[in-house]
């Protein structure tokens, strides 16, 4: 796990972040965690690329 801090606004970024009640916090879609480790230059070289699957069923198996 990691974290991003950001300037751009909560109204932005809500569309791409759902609550997992099991760990009581919020989650990025993979999509916007990969563009947003690539924004700030993150090293990627345990990242896996998102499957085709839609995220809200990959989440739960």
């Amino acid at each position: 796990m990691t974290t991003v801090h950001t300037a751009r606004r909560i109204s932005d970024l809500r569309p791409h972040l759902h609550w997992d009640e099991r760990r009581s916090i919020w989650i990025a879609t993979p999509d916007c965690a990969l563009r947003d480790l690539r924004r700030v230059g993150r090293n990627l070289d345990l990242v896996t690329e998102p499957t085709q699957e839609p995220y809200e069923h990959a989440h739960t198996k």
